[in-house]
C-alpha cells in the first residue's frame, strides 16, 4: 500500500503541501495545466528549488496574471518552472505564515494593508467552478470536501451562512490551486493512504480582513476539533486553514509516522525563512507491505423513514466526499409498519463528529448511534497495464494465503470502451488477460 505521512511538526499551509509533493517529483506544472484548463481559471504558477536553512526545499507561489501575489508584490527570479498559457509563470508558496486563503488579507503579521481587488469569491462559487469542471470524480469530490470544511470552519467563528464565506486572497483563485492541485498530485503518486504527526500549535497573533485574531486562527482552531495537537514555540502563524483542511480531509490516522519503507522524502519551504523553526514541510513517501492489521472504526447508524430518495443519494455523495470509508442502505420497517432505510456509515474515529454531522443536517433523523468497530483489510495496491487502446489501472489484493486478485478500474474500461465501441465486459477481461500476462 502506498503511504504518503506528513510531519508538520514546523506547520503547514497549502503551497507547503504542494512544494513538499513537487519535491517528490510531482510534475506541479502539469498539473496547473490541468487545472487552468478543467477549471477554466487563469493563474501563475512558480516552482523555486532552494534552501530553507540547511536544507534544500521546494516553494510554490501563485499569482494572478502580471505576477502579483498574496504579499502583493512581484516574484524574484530564482529557479522557476514557469507555467501559464502566456508561457510563464508562477508556483504558490505563501509559507505557514501566510495562508489565510479565505477571509483574510495577505498581511498575517507582514505590515501589508490593503486587500487585493480581485472580484472575492464566495465559498459557492468556487464550489461551483469545481462542480462545473472537468476534474476526475474522487478529486473532485476531495476537494469539494475540503472547500465545505474550510468554509464550514470560517462560517462557524465568524456567524456567518456557510455560502457568504468569501475568499479574499486572489479572489480565491490560490485556494482553488492549493486544494484541487494536493488531490490531483496525490493522484499522480497513486497514494492509497495519507497520515500526519500532530498539528503544530503556536502563539501570537495575525492581522487579516476580520483583524487582529489569535494564533491558531480561530478557523484553525475549529478545524482541529477531534485532532491531535501539540505546542511550538513559535510566535506566528504555523498552520493554515487551508493546510489544516487538507490534512484533516486526507488523512485518516494523526500520530506517530506509521511502520512503512521509505522511498523518498520531500521538503515544502513556507515564504517566512530565517526563524529557529525551520519554515519547513516535511512529507515522507513509501509503502507497506504486510496486511493490515486491524483497526478501529465507528459504525455511523440511523434509520431513516421520511427523506427522499434523490436526497439520501446526494447525502452518501457528501459522506463519502468528507471521508466515510463505506455507505450503504437496509431496508427495514419502522413504527406503524412504514417502511424505510437504516444508513449506515463506517467512518475513521477522527471523521465520527463531522460525518455524523452531515447525517444530522442533511437528512430528517433526530439522532444517530455511533458504535466502535474494528475491521481487517488485506494488503492493496494499484498497477497499470497497457491496452492497445490506452491504459489500464488494476487494483491488487493480496490475500491472506499469499495469492492475489486483481480487478481492472471501472472508469478506466468504460473510458476505452465508450471510445472504440468495444463492450465493457470485453474490454475488462482484456486488462485481466494483460495483467496475468504480466504485461507492464
Amino acid at each position: 500500500m502506498r503511504v504518503l505521512h506528513f510531519d508538520c511538526a514546523a506547520g503547514a499551509s497549502g503551497d507547503m503541501i504542494l512544494g513538499a509533493l513537487a519535491d517528490l517529483g510531482v510534475d506541479l506544472p502539469a498539473i496547473a495545466h490541468r487545472l487552468k484548463h478543467d477549471l477554466s481559471i487563469d493563474f501563475d504558477l512558480a516552482v523555486e528549488r532552494g534552501n530553507e536553512g540547511a536544507l534544500r526545499a521546494t516553494r510554490v507561489t501563485v499569482s494572478l496574471p502580471g505576477g502579483e501575489t498574496k504579499q502583493g508584490h512581484r516574484h524574484r527570479d530564482h529557479e522557476h518552472d514557469h507555467v501559464s498559457d502566456h508561457g510563464h509563470g508562477h508556483d504558490d508558496s505563501r509559507g505557514h505564515e501566510h495562508g489565510h486563503e479565505h477571509g483574510h488579507e495577505h498581511g498575517h503579521g507582514h505590515g501589508h494593508g490593503h486587500e487585493h481587488e480581485h472580484g472575492h469569491m464566495s465559498y459557492a462559487d468556487l464550489r461551483d467552478i469545481i462542480g462545473r469542471g472537468a476534474l476526475p470524480e474522487r478529486v473532485r469530490e476531495r476537494s469539494l470536501s475540503v472547500l465545505r470544511a474550510i468554509a464550514e470552519a470560517e462560517a462557524t467563528v465568524h456567524g456567518t451562512p456557510v455560502e457568504a464565506v468569501r475568499f479574499h486572497e486572489l479572489g480565491g483563485i490560490d485556494s482553488l490551486v492549493d486544494i484541487c492541485g494536493a488531490m490531483l498530485a496525490l493522484e499522480e503518486l497513486e497514494v492509497e493512504r495519507c497520515t500526519a504527526g500532530r498539528l503544530p500549535v503556536s502563539h501570537g497573533f495575525v492581522r487579516c480582513a476580520h483583524g487582529l485574531l489569535p494564533v491558531p486562527a480561530p478557523a484553525v482552531a475549529e478545524l482541529m476539533r477531534g485532532l491531535p495537537v501539540s505546542h511550538i514555540d513559535v510566535d506566528g502563524e504555523t498552520l493554515t486553514p487551508t493546510g489544516a483542511g487538507i490534512l484533516k480531509g486526507v488523512c485518516d490516522v494523526f500520530g506517530s509516522l506509521p511502520d512503512m519503507t521509505v522511498r523518498a522524502v520531500g521538503y515544502g519551504a513556507g515564504q517566512r525563512p530565517g526563524r529557529e523553526v525551520p519554515n519547513l514541510l516535511r512529507v515522507f513517501y513509501g509503502e507497506t507491505h504486510e496486511d493490515s492489521p486491524p483497526e478501529g472504526v465507528v459504525s455511523i447508524e440511523a434509520n431513516i423513514d421520511n427523506t427522499s430518495g434523490e436526497a439520501l443519494g446526494y447525502v452518501v455523495e457528501r459522506l463519502l466526499g468528507a471521508g466515510a470509508l463505506d455507505v450503504y442502505f437496509t431496508p427495514i420497517f419502522m413504527k406503524k409498519n412504514r417502511p424505510g432505510v437504516l444508513l449506515t456509515v463506517l467512518s475513521p474515529h477522527e471523521r465520527a463528529q463531522d460525518l455524523s454531522a452531515i447525517l444530522l443536517v442533511e437528512t430528517a433523523t433526530l439522532g444517530v448511534r455511533q458504535t466502535p468497530r474494528s475491521r481487517l483489510c488485506v494488503h492493496r495496491s494499484t498497477e497499470t497495464v497497457s491496452l492497445p487502446e490506452g491504459a489500464v489501472r488494476m487494483k491488487v489484493a493480496r490475500l491472506p494465503d499469499g495469492t492475489e486478485r486483481a480487478a481492472p478500474e471501472f472508469e478506466d474500461c468504460a473510458a476505452i470502451a465508450r471510445v472504440t465501441g468495444r463492450p465493457l465486459i470485453e474490454v475488462q477481461e482484456a486488462a485481466r488477460r494483460a495483467y496475468a500476462a504480466g504485461q507492464p
